[in-house]
């Protein structure tokens, strides 16, 4: 079994996902207060598909080829109306619930910026909104 820092995670655009890719991640699970939090992948999914791709970044982090966490970006004016002009902002980033814990959601979260970075180079700034609750 490899240790927690062998582990290394690829990201991947959703928008180039298989619709089977896309169905596996749609399955995976978070625990229930962490769906109240940040939503389901479903739910995240879903509002992927609904928003318009030219304001709305998908990205998926896949270990040894299946899929274990995403995230969603957003920017105007797409984005909360508190967000800057020039930043992006990064939603339900989430891990499935057997890979949390073991440093998965950092390696992701650098991995997502780094992403961002590339597919949307315009953007300066990256801002969030976090709940009290969320320890």
């Amino acid at each position: 079994m490899k240790s927690d820092s062998d582990i290394h995670l690829e990201v991947r655009n959703l928008a180039v996902l298989s619709g089977c890719e896309i169905g596996e991640l749609a399955k995976l699970q978070i625990s229930d207060w962490q769906e109240i939090k940040g939503g389901s992948f479903e739910e995240s999914l879903d509002a992927w598909h609904a928003g318009p791709k030219d304001q709305m970044l998908g990205v998926v982090f896949f270990l040894e080829n299946s899929p274990v966490g995403m995230t969603l970006f957003k920017r105007p004016p797409l984005s909360p109306s508190w967000a800057s002009r020039s930043a992006a902002t990064i939603h339900g980033l989430k891990i499935v619930t057997p890979w949390q814990g073991r440093g998965l959601g950092h390696q992701s979260f650098k991995l997502a910026v780094d992403h961002l970075r590339k597919e949307w180079p315009a953007i300066t700034k990256l801002m969030l909104a976090v709940d009290a609750d969320n320890t």
